[in-house]
């Protein structure tokens, strides 16, 4: 069984990587293509066009510059990494970032669901995974984990089942939901070229979100059972 296990971590692993490089490759050629507006005008475009789509008014809404995209559902922020950039690629993660944030928002039942979901991902992400981890490399192989240690990764292992679910049923749709906004919008407004450019680039970039997932989904389940392996046989 650890085997098994182990082969389909590999596995999973070479296709992670491939699409990472794949997707990076389709990154660099999106900053080599520049269009004649920056990525900051698109957002707000696209916001005013759709702000009849959100459940209410969004008053709180706030935009900063940072060296990563991302929508901050709790603290609702739309970070870009440079208003005045004119690349595809800056606007075609800002507009993904624009569709996370008229997605979220777009009923108060997919708002406060998708914050729930984003604070058991987020304790699982920084608390459960690294302490497997850490488990991994810090277990004492000759004499086993202690009864406190397996039952402390007994819990978390059951923790990491349930964010890992929340993380498949909302994150990855929430990741579609998002690139179909953005991309119906750059159909609208965008020559073919831009729009045939963002088709594949949004699906490398869910494939890159998909298999790191399915990735860490495996692997973590593979460390309990090594703990779990040499419990049983102390």
């Amino acid at each position: 069984m650890p085997k098994v296990f182990l082969i389909t971590i590999i596995f999973i692993f070479v296709l992670t990587v491939i699409s990472d490089i794949v997707a990076r490759i389709y990154i660099y050629q999106g900053k080599k293509m520049t269009l004649s507006t920056d990525s900051y005008s698109a957002l707000m475009k696209i916001l005013n066009l759709k702000q009849d789509d959100l459940v209410s008014e969004q008053t709180d809404l706030e935009i900063i510059e940072a060296k990563n995209y991302y929508y901050h559902p709790l603290k609702n922020i739309i970070a870009i990494n440079d208003f005045t950039s004119p690349t595809v690629h800056a606007h075609l993660a800002t507009l993904h970032e624009a569709g996370h944030y008229l997605s979220i928002n777009s009923s108060e039942k997919s708002r406060q669901r998708f914050r729930f979901s984003t604070v058991v991902i987020a304790f699982n992400r920084l608390i459960v995974i690294p302490f497997f981890v850490l488990s991994a490399f810090l277990l004492d192989y000759e004499k086993g984990p202690s009864t406190l240690l397996f039952s402390i990764a007994t819990i978390c292992i059951i923790y990491f089942a349930y964010a890992t679910i929340l993380r498949f049923y909302f994150g990855l749709a929430e990741e579609r939901r998002a690139s179909r906004i953005g991309l119906n919008y750059i159909e609208k407004n965008y020559d073919q070229e831009v729009f045939k450019f963002a088709k594949t680039t949004y699906r490398l970039f869910y494939l890159q979100y998909f298999f790191f997932t399915l990735l860490i989904a495996v692997a973590i389940p593979f460390i309990y059972l090594v703990i779990f392996f040499f419990y049983i046989n102390l």
